[in-house]
């Protein structure tokens, strides 16, 4: 049996491990970090002359590869990778390619205690906490209820909490309220974050588009405000009515962590509501009362 080269899913360590250990799940030995050993990569170099399309799934972070990805062919064996996974890898991750990068210090897993093995074929999603769900997991209708009811403060919510989700699970430095509050420049962000999401694409892969449903948010939200300040009471309100629907640009980005969190044993339960729901539900009925209110007196 041969070694061959992957990463953790959870902390980006470089490890190795036996052919023989594929579908076995183990412990990674940095982390602690429970995962399930992948597919060797490809044991020869490819000899197909380049590809005039890349696409397919790039072998460094396993997830898929687009049009409107950065990318980088190997010029050896002709295999596309991810830009920023070629870089990061400083070179080709293909087992037995020349373009592949010497030989570093890597963990080995032949020694790592793993649990039965589990069926090689299907694909594996990596474990989670037992019953914790993946980003905000709600139904799609509180998501659209709440937002009507907030006039909006509900989409900053939702910003805030799956920012705050990656922190707590990936030990970011940032400040998730922050990033909530001023959602028009991190709601791309926090949107691209899940569609590259390796936890996530290994159960499904995302193809809802970050940067089209980001600015369709955006402006709707900009354009709003600015109708929103006008002194006219009916320009005001015409500017609320517009920025109203701006949740429908989150409505696919719901429905793909809804799918990846049904497709976990054991389920998850939906988000329990929460203190912040409450703010925005509360902010949105005063809100609601002072426009009529404001209307009713012009």
């Amino acid at each position: 049996m041969s070694d061959f080269k992957f990463t953790c899913p959870h902390c980006q360590q470089h490890l190795s491990a036996d052919s023989s250990m594929v579908g076995t799940e183990v412990a990674c030995p940095t982390c602690s970090g429970r995962l399930i050993v992948p597919e060797p990569p490809t044991s020869q170099p490819r000899v197909t002359p380049p590809q005039t399309e890349v696409g397919g799934t790039c072998p460094y972070c396993r997830a898929a590869i687009t049009p409107t990805d950065r990318t980088r062919v190997c010029p050896a064996c002709h295999t596309p990778h991810h830009a920023d996974c070629w870089k990061e890898n400083k070179g080709c991750t293909v087992f037995g390619c020349s373009m592949a990068p010497p030989d570093e210090e890597k963990i080995s897993l032949a020694g790592a205690v793993a649990s039965a093995p589990r069926a090689v074929g299907a694909v594996q999603p990596p474990p989670i906490a037992g019953g914790s769900a993946m980003f905000l997991y709600i139904p799609v209708s509180r998501l659209v209820v709440m937002s009507i009811v907030s006039l909006g403060l509900y989409e900053a919510y939702w910003i805030y909490r799956n920012w705050r989700y990656l922190k707590e699970r990936d030990g970011l430095k940032i400040q998730p309220f922050w990033r909530g509050m001023f959602g028009v420049f991190y709601c791309h962000g926090i949107l691209k974050a899940i569609r590259t999401d390796q936890r996530t694409n290994a159960i499904e892969r995302a193809s809802f588009s970050a940067g089209g449903l980001a600015a369709g948010w955006i402006i709707l939200i900009v354009l709003g405000s600015a109708m929103g300040r006008s002194n006219e009471a009916a320009v005001s309100f015409l500017g609320t009515l517009i920025s109203l629907p701006s949740f429908l640009f989150f409505v696919p980005v719901q429905n793909y962590i809804n799918r990846v969190n049904e497709r976990t044993n054991p389920r998850p339960p939906y988000k329990s509501w929460s203190a912040g729901h409450i703010v925005c539900l509360v902010w949105g009925i005063i809100i609601w009362l002072l426009l009529f209110a404001g209307m009713a007196a012009s």
